[in-house]
Order: C-alpha cells, then structure tokens, then sequence
C-alpha cells in the first residue's frame, strides 16, 4: 500500500498538459471488486486465506448535523444500508459490509472538507454477496435502499418526472462532473430554460475517459436514464455526446433510439458543443453519462449508486485503465491495481486545467473523481501573451468576454464597467483550455468576480 507520494513542485490547481491521446482512451471498464473475488477465491483454491485488511472513507455528504446520520463510530453496518437522512441531499449508502471506525472532516481534493465515515470492510466474496441481495431495494428498520418505481403508470408526466427525482435523491445519485445531486440539477434546468438535454460522454482532458468509458459500455442504460431525467426536466430532446470517434461509433451502433455526436477531439467539447447547440436546438444541459446509467439501475432495478467508474492514467503506471470501484476506495488502491511506478513524482485528480495535486494517496474517490493522473514529470506550463483571437468568447457558456477580462485586470486602474458577466461564471475553465497562449483565463474571471463584488477597483 502506498501510503504517500511527495510532489515537489506544490502544484494545486490548473495543472496543463500538452494535447495527446492517452492510452485509457479504448479501454474497457474493469470491475476491481469482481478481480478481488477472483483473487479471493485463487487464494483459497491454495490454501492461502488470509486477507489484508481494507478501509474504505465514505463521504456524509449532507450529514454534518448528527441528526441527519443514520450510524456512529462502533455501528456494524451492511451493503447498501443507508449512512445519511438528509433534508435536502441524496441518502448516502455504505458500498460494502463493515464496521464504522470514526466520523471525522477530510480535506478531498476539488470539494474542501467533508465528512467521512472510515469504515473497515468485513467480508469478501460470496458472504457480501449474499449481504447486499438480502438488502438490494428493501426498505427496513436499519435504513436499507428504499425503492421507488417511477415506471409504473402515473396520473400526469409530472407526476412521473418527480417520480423519477425521488427515486434519484434516495439512490444517492449526483452528477459526476460537478458532484451536483440530479434533483438539483432538474430544477436548475427547468429555471434556466434549457430546450435538450446532453448525455455527457465528454472529458476535456488528454487522459480522462471514465464518463466516455460508461457511455461505450453501458449506452442503452445511459440513454434510459437520459429519456427519465429529461421528461423528469421537462426538456423534449435528447443527444448523447462523445469526446472520440471510436466511442461516437460504439454507441451510434448500440443505441438507435437518442441522437450521438461526436466532437472528433475537439478542446473544450463542452463549451464548443453548447454553441452548437444553442444556434441550433436553444440552450443546452448537460448531465453526466455515468449519472444517466444509475438512475437507469435505480428506478428499473432498486440499485443505489455506491460505486463509480475512474480512468487512471498517465507515465507513471503501468496499465493505464478504467476502473469501477466503490465510492470511498483510497486513491492508492487504484494506482495500485494500475501499476504505479516508483518513478512517479506527482499525482493529480481531476480535469488537467483545473486538476488539484495530492500527496496523501489515502484520500477517498468519490462520485466527482472522473480521473487519477500519475506523472513521472512536472507537465511544461507555456504562457505567452495574449493575442486577441476570441476562442475563449466562443466557448464561454455564460456570455463572458475572457480576453477582454484579462486585458481589464491588467491595467492600473480596473474599470468595473467592463467586467461584464463575470459574477456569471460557473468555473467551468473552458476558456482556459482554449486558450492558446495557455492563460489561466478562469483564475482572472474568479478574480474579476472578487473585484467587483468587493468594490476595490484600485
């Protein structure tokens, strides 16, 4: 087990790397819980029993008040028992069997702190099996999953689409390119207008596939869930969305039912996208692909969402991948199970342009971890001055002038007056991946921003 890796060079965020296919960008999906079994049961066909003990640090999001946690340090508790009852978050949900070892705050790297359960796994194999079929869609005293068909004929389509939000808020199920909860994301579409609805299969990142990865594999339940969540929006159309041209033809030929488009490597697909859309279709949404595929599970099949698909990539492992694990895995693990190499010298989660370096490999994944990067190397970070050419214009979802940002900022005397739209952003940094000089362009809209709303324009 790995237990740390120093990074020298005290990177946090922003961290840009040259364009390039990544070698995750084909790879299947690997189920590390079904290679443990069998690993399990190789040992045991050997004579060889004994197993390393394993944690798992299960973010209580929405737990922080004691009243909305369901379990204590000492609770022994069981697959797919319910950890949280918040008022206003979706229930958390214990990945696996085991007994919760303490409560405390950790610093996750992209969302600050937050409270965990570190919780020490207690069986393998078919005993956990056996556990999580007991508990898959019951509803019982110890707070298991509690299943609601929103299949089933309602009176009105609003009463299926608020069907559907319930079901997604009891799953635990949140979008993985934000960490935003599906419910919340529904009411922000229906209050901005949004006219289609994207199944997002895209990751502006040279060695992110993970949400791509969901869309290949599991096309059919990414699309349901897409229909679900759109009529659950009130949004008529529907479009799957895919980074390459092999992933764009997997699903083209697996879903015929919902639109797929392809943005042939284009940087930022995203914000490229959405102009696309908005000229053509109006105002676009996007939803994660891997989001889609569990409220597909949760409201055919009863299941919560306690694991999450992660590309782990980069020079400095062996067998670059994606990896389904369950939510609360230490990043170690995963890095293990991919081969790091000793060489490594740094570590990043997250998007290259606003990833966040970590040297405790201890910490958790989470619904929001798409991608572990290890790098032999500091990636070369290039800035020259700007050139006026309006890529970042182009991509920007909320009608900021970046360009015109930075121009503005840089001068001895700010003038408010042309710091439009910036309170508008939503951190996306599209506009710094389209850059070509390679400014930090989201950086000086977020400073902009704090200019304005603290009236300090010296």
């Amino acid at each position: 087990m790995l237990h740390g890796m120093h990074s020298p060079y005290g990177l946090s965020r922003g961290i840009r790397l040259e364009k390039h296919r990544s070698r995750s960008l084909k790879k299947e999906i690997r189920d590390v819980e079904e290679e443990r079994r069998k690993e399990a049961a190789e040992r045991g066909k050997k004579g060889k029993n004994a197993a390393e003990e394993r944690f798992l640090l299960i973010p209580l999001y929405g737990g922080e008040e004691s009243s909305a946690r369901l379990v204590k340090a000492g609770d022994r508790v069981e697959k797919y028992q319910a950890l949280t009852s918040p008022v206003e978050e979706p229930v958390v949900f214990s990945p696996s069997a085991g007994v919760v070892e303490e409560i405390r705050p950790v610093e996750i790297p992209l969302e600050g702190s937050v409270l965990c359960a570190r919780l020490r796994l207690l069986c393998d194999g078919e005993e956990e099996q056996k556990v999580a079929g007991k508990n898959a869609g019951r509803s019982g005293a110890n707070g298991s999953f509690k299943r609601v068909d929103a299949g089933e004929k309602k009176n009105s389509a609003k009463e299926g689409g608020e069907a559907v939000l319930i079901a997604a808020e009891r799953a635990g199920i949140r979008d993985e390119f934000d960490g935003t909860p599906l419910s919340q994301l529904a009411k922000r579409f229906r209050a901005s207008g949004v006219k289609v609805l994207v199944g997002c299969g895209l990751d502006d990142d040279p060695y992110a596939d993970s949400s791509g990865a969901v869309l290949r594999e599991h096309s059919r339940e990414a699309a349901e869930g897409l229909r679900m969540f759109a009529g659950a929006c009130g949004v008529e159309k529907t479009i799957l969305a895919a980074t390459s041209f092999y992933t764009w033809r997997r699903v083209r030929a697996a879903e015929q039912g919902t639109p797929v488009v392809s943005m042939g490597g284009k940087t930022p697909a995203k914000g490229v996208l959405a102009g696309r859309l908005r000229r053509s279709l109006g105002k676009a949404g996007f939803v994660g692909a891997q989001a889609c595929a569990a409220l597909y599970r949760a409201v055919q099949e009863g299941m919560p969402q306690t694991d999450t698909v992660v590309t782990v990539a980069g020079d400095g492992v062996w067998r670059a991948g994606n990896l389904r694990v369950p939510i609360g895995t230490p990043i170690g693990e995963l890095l293990e199970r991919c081969g790091v190499l000793p060489d490594t010298k740094l570590v990043y989660i997250g998007p290259a342009i606003s990833g966040e370096a970590v040297t405790d490999l201890s910490l958790p994944v989470t619904q929001r971890t798409r991608c572990i990067t290890a790098l032999k190397q500091e990636p070369v970070n290039k800035t020259f001055a700007c050139i006026g050419c309006g890529r970042c214009a182009r991509v920007c979802m909320r009608g900021i002038l970046p360009w015109l940002v930075h121009d503005v900022i840089n001068r001895d005397t700010v003038d408010p007056m042309m710091l439009w739209n910036v309170e508008r952003c939503t951190s996306c940094h599209s506009c710094s991946a389209a850059c070509p000089a390679g400014i930090d362009l989201a950086a000086e809209v977020a400073r902009a921003a704090a200019i304005r709303k603290s009236g300090d324009f010296e």
